[in-house]
């Protein structure tokens, strides 16, 4: 969930199912959309004005966590020894310009999605947060070129 709300990285949607298959759980693709549809992107990091400094003197993480509040499950221990419900209640938001509340949020989506279609029917992973809003959609016919294979070789000098 925090994830999405920072614009973070794209490879949770690697890591995660990996770790659910690990527990013998199942985390399909599109969990990822389903969440994205009720977390906004609180901290737009990725592309937005504000850089991870930013976000560290306007409270970090945990303001980010009092933002979702309601979508966090609070009881879990975190390795502070406390529970994401007391680290929630003690965060302030030093800067609602760089963690605004969620009716303020940079976006209403999360900032991480999967695209399904014929170009990717098993989905691709996109960091929507990080994307220009004119190229988020796009009607027409999709090209693609046969990549060349290139090959690479150090210089030696000879002394």
């Amino acid at each position: 969930m925090v994830n999405l709300a920072i614009g973070g990285s794209t490879n949770i949607a690697l890591h995660l199912p990996a770790i659910a298959h690990e527990l013998e759980l199942e985390l399909p693709l599109s969990r990822f959309n389903d969440y994205s549809c009720i977390i906004p992107t609180c901290a737009d990091l990725s592309n937005g004005p504000h850089g991870m400094i930013d976000l560290f003197v306007a409270s970090g993480i945990p303001a980010v966590m009092k933002m979702l509040g309601e979508n966090l499950h609070r009881d879990p221990l975190t390795v502070s020894g406390m529970s994401i419900g007391d680290i929630i209640d003690q965060a302030e938001v030093k800067n609602a310009t760089v963690i605004p509340d969620k009716a303020h949020a940079f976006m209403p989506e999360g900032g991480t999605i999967a695209l399904f279609g014929s170009l990717a029917p098993e989905g691709a992973v996109v960091k929507q947060s990080a994307v220009a809003e004119h190229m988020r959609v796009f009607t027409g016919t999709a090209r693609s070129s046969t990549p060349r294979l290139m090959s690479w070789r150090p210089s030696v000098t000879k002394h």
